[in-house]
């Protein structure tokens, strides 16, 4: 099994922007060309925090 499952992915002005499930700490994150800027265990809380990137 991945260890990082993509849920959900954007791109906006050539940035890519991705909510995953991180299966080996057991998170949600949110990642801004590939890096994680955000994780939290509340699968909303994170999806706020990237309907927030598309504001």
């Amino acid at each position: 099994m991945n260890e990082i499952e993509v849920l959900k992915s954007m791109m906006i002005d050539n940035t890519i922007i991705a909510l995953v499930h991180n299966h080996h700490c057991e998170h949600y994150e949110l990642q801004i060309d590939g890096i994680p800027v955000f994780n939290c265990k509340e699968y909303r809380q994170a999806e706020y925090e990237y309907d927030m990137e598309k504001s």
